[in-house]
């Protein structure tokens, strides 16, 4: 895809239960979608072995393809806790 200078910007206000704030880059979300995503953070207990495991599972699901990927993997992962 072509790059382009304008990001795309959610706004939500934080409630009681939400538990991860993620900013990531296209070449994540491009490759796997949000409940993919969720699992992902909820079964590890750490951010940094959650971020880890998404990474991995976006470089596995290239694997599979026998491809490289064509786009940058920049994920954040933040636990929010109340």
């Amino acid at each position: 895809g072509a790059i382009i200078a304008t990001p795309e910007i959610w706004s939500h206000t934080l409630q009681e239960g939400d538990a991860w704030l993620v900013l990531a880059s296209d070449g994540l979300w491009d490759d796997l979608k949000l409940d993919k995503v969720m699992d992902h953070l909820q079964k590890h207990k750490t951010p940094d072995a959650a971020v880890q495991a998404i990474a991995k599972a976006v470089i596995k699901k290239y694997g599979a393809k026998n491809t490289k990927p064509n786009d940058d993997l920049t994920v954040v992962a933040v636990s929010i806790a109340w």
